[in-house]
């Protein structure tokens, strides 16, 4: 019985060689599905690298487009490339149409470029948080993506002055000269207004302030035509943007007004409760600039929306400044 040899387990032999065989079939199998994987993600890859190529080609395209047609329409207006340059930043619930009742009248004396901030307007918000940095930032970005390496004058309309005494402390040897319509000064006490406005959208909607913001926040002389157009103003901004800019100023620390040095010219209206003689006055003080180069005008009858309810004494006053810049 001992001697007896035992038979080899064929079977287990057998049921383990096939496993292994399976085994390397499936390894092969999931090297197979690995590099189909990778390949579809390498070619996934660049398409959308093609796709983002294509997205740069077409955005340079229209910036090329841009700057043509602003090249073209400044020799449309002659001499005025041998002239200075004027960038315009509207204010809360507003468009750089606040300025168009005044730019024809300026043409002639300097090239005016008017922009809508993001949300306001014909620009989109975006999805980076907006502050009065940002917005320098942008018009910086404008300067250069133009070719406009000389300092220029920079007009800045209540939310919009803000940028522009930014733009001046920030980047002063982009800024020639400056003029505020209706200042506002970043402040503590001013932060419920602009949080109470939010609010108002949130719970009811922007028409809820284009009905207020006419009446409230325009002088005595405005008819129910000038109101119209504020309210059109105000509606032209999104409810999203019409919020960031609300944060923004609100967040908004104010700049360092002793280190601007250049002319300055402040036009106040009488009746506006929004930025009243106090607040423009204690800016005007404040500015580094020689007291001889910055003044104050105020018009009569006149509340927060100066383009809109006296463009032609407006235009006067920016057009008599810009021809005492040398």
């Amino acid at each position: 019985m001992f001697g007896r040899r035992r038979r080899p387990l064929l079977g287990t032999a057998v049921v383990i060689g096939a496993s292994r065989s399976a085994a390397r079939h499936d390894m092969a199998y999931q090297g197979q599905v690995a590099a189909g994987q990778q390949q579809a993600a390498q070619l996934q890859a660049e398409l959308q690298m093609r796709e983002e190529q294509d997205r740069e080609r077409r955005t340079q395209a229209a910036i090329n487009e841009a700057i043509a047609k602003e090249v073209k329409r400044v020799n449309f207006d002659g001499d005025s490339t041998t002239k200075t340059t004027t960038v315009f930043i509207h204010g809360l619930g507003s468009s750089s149409c606040f300025y168009h009742t005044i730019i024809p009248g300026l043409k002639s004396s300097t090239r005016c470029i008017a922009l809508d901030t993001p949300g306001s307007g014909l620009s989109e918000l975006g999805k980076s948080e907006q502050s009065i940095a940002t917005i320098a930032e942008d018009v910086i970005g404008l300067l250069d993506t133009l070719n406009i390496k000389e300092s220029v004058i920079v007009v800045g309309h209540s939310v919009g002055s803000t940028v522009v005494n930014f733009l001046a402390a920030t980047y002063p040897d982009r800024v020639r000269a400056v003029v505020l319509l209706g200042p506002v000064n970043p402040e503590f006490a001013i932060v419920p207004v602009f949080e109470q406005r939010i609010e108002v959208i949130q719970s009811d909607s922007l028409e809820t302030l284009a009905k207020k913001i006419p009446l409230t926040a325009t002088g005595e002389k405005a008819g129910s035509l000038q109101r119209a157009f504020v309210r059109t103003l105000v509606l032209s901004t999104s409810p999203e943007g019409y919020m960031s800019l609300c944060h923004a100023l609100a967040t908004a620390q104010p700049p360092d007004y002793g280190a601007i040095n250049v002319p300055l010219l402040i036009i106040t209206g009488s009746d506006d409760v929004t930025s009243p003689l106090s607040g423009p006055k204690e800016i005007l003080e404040k500015y580094g600039t020689k007291k001889t180069e910055k003044s104050t005008k105020d018009l009569s009858g006149i509340g927060h929306w100066h383009c809109v309810e006296a463009p032609d004494d407006v235009k006067e006053l920016i057009k008599e400044f810009i021809q005492t810049i040398k």
